[in-house]
C-alpha cells in the first residue's frame, strides 16, 4: 500500500520530520564552530603531506579542498549524532512512561 502525497501523516512521520528539522539545524551550528578550529589544526600537515607527496603545485589546491573535506566531515558526523541521539532519547522517554 503506497501513501499518496496528499495523504495524512502519523505521528512518526511528524516526529522523524522534527528530528530532521533539528539535526540538520544543530548540524549547521556544530560545522559553523567546528570547522575552522579542525581546519587550523589539520590545514598545515595536509598541505605538508601534498606537496611532499604530489609535488609542490598540489599544496593550495589540497589545501583548498581540504576546508571543504573538514566542513562536510563534521556536517555528516554531527547530522548521524544529532538524529541517532534524539531518536534513542525518545526511545527512553516511551519505555521509562509508557513501557510496562
Amino acid at each position: 500500500m503506497n501513501k499518496g502525497s496528499g495523504g495524512a501523516k502519523g505521528p512518526h512521520d511528524t516526529y522523524m520530520f522534527g528530528v530532521k528539522v533539528l539535526a540538520y539545524t544543530i548540524s549547521v551550528v556544530t560545522t559553523f564552530l567546528g570547522t575552522g578550529p579542525l581546519y587550523a589544526f589539520t590545514a598545515g600537515f595536509v598541505r605538508d603531506y601534498a606537496v611532499h607527496h604530489y609535488g609542490p603545485g598540489m599544496g593550495e589546491p589540497v589545501q583548498f579542498v581540504w576546508g571543504f573535506v573538514c566542513a562536510l566531515v563534521i556536517f555528516g558526523f554531527s547530522v548521524a549524532s544529532v538524529s541517532t541521539g534524539l531518536i534513542v532519547a525518545a526511545g527512553v522517554v516511551f519505555v521509562r512512561f509508557f513501557a510496562f
